[in-house]
């Protein structure tokens, strides 16, 4: 039986990892941003 390497195994976590990191960072600061974009800027009529 071939036998998974553990450090290999632990490379594809931190791949998945990564590209996961920065996702559920800017996922929840996008709409936040977004609002208080709308709600700093000034209301030219």
């Amino acid at each position: 039986t071939t036998q998974r390497n553990p450090n290999e195994q632990s490379v594809e976590l931190n791949r998945t990892s990564l590209h996961r990191g920065p996702l559920l960072i800017s996922v929840p600061a996008v709409p936040s941003s977004n609002y208080s974009f709308n709600q700093s800027r000034p209301p030219n009529s």
